[in-house]
């Protein structure tokens, strides 16, 4: 009858338990992971009602409001997306549109502020829906 010495039994011993380590490290290292990527907001799809100017428009969604000047990226009509350029679906100055767009939170470095950026205007049929 043999018997296993002492060094054969530890090295199994802290093998199995440097793969557990290895195990609770990982689950912890990706829950934090997890959560530090969580509380980053991403665009959000909003909708709220478009007051048109001259290429320019204020957009309010709850009671709150965004400006769009110039140049946005638009989903058209038939859903082809445009990088720039004024979205149709907002019509001429004077205008009171629903529409559902895109907001982003952006924070400036060392300003200590976040403002919401419209990211995209979703001219497709369905999705404008006024607040």
């Amino acid at each position: 009858m043999a018997i296993e010495p002492k060094t054969e039994i530890g090295e199994r011993v802290t093998s199995r338990a440097f793969v557990i380590g290895l195990i609770v490290i990982t689950l912890v290292a990706g829950l934090v992971g997890y959560a530090i990527g969580s509380g980053h907001a991403k665009t959000q799809e909003r909708h709220g009602t478009a007051y048109v100017g001259n290429r320019m428009a204020s957009i309010r969604s709850g009671n709150r409001y965004y400006g769009v000047e110039a140049s946005v990226p638009w989903f058209d009509r038939s859903g082809t997306f445009h990088d720039d350029g004024w979205p149709s679906c907002l019509g001429e100055a004077g205008g009171e549109v629903p529409v559902t767009f895109g907001l982003a939170p952006v924070s400036p470095p060392n300003a200590g502020l976040t403002f919401g950026a419209v990211t995209f205007i979703d001219c497709r049929p369905g999705q404008q829906r006024g607040m």
